[in-house]
């Protein structure tokens, strides 16, 4: 028996854009959110930051120095992370990114 790992949308999708942290999904939601499904709309490499209170505008890491919480994501890529469904999400200068709340996370 296979175990279906496909991305299950559980709530509607928000648009992000630069500077506007967002909360896609309340903390005290009974909704079994556990992933997120991030989908780069604009046309250049962008970073996605995350974290438990509203983060700061990521910015691309320098050689050597880590920046926790963050990922670059390629133009019209998708990825999905695993998160906290209270996360708060913001993205890099002059980005745009489509994130789905919902189950699961291998594709979908």
């Amino acid at each position: 028996m296979a175990i279906d790992t496909t991305f299950k949308p559980l709530t509607s999708t928000f648009a992000l854009a630069s500077g506007t942290a967002l909360q896609p999904v309340p903390k005290d939601a009974s909704s079994g959110v556990n992933s997120f499904r991030i989908k780069n709309t604009g046309a250049a490499r962008a970073y996605i930051n995350w974290g438990l209170a509203a983060p700061g505008v990521p910015v691309a890491p320098a050689v050597g120095v880590p920046v926790p919480n963050s990922v670059g994501v390629e133009p019209a890529a998708t990825i999905y992370l695993d998160l906290p469904q209270s996360v708060f999400f913001n993205c890099s200068a002059a980005a745009t990114f489509e994130i789905t709340p919902g189950s699961g996370g291998t594709g979908g």
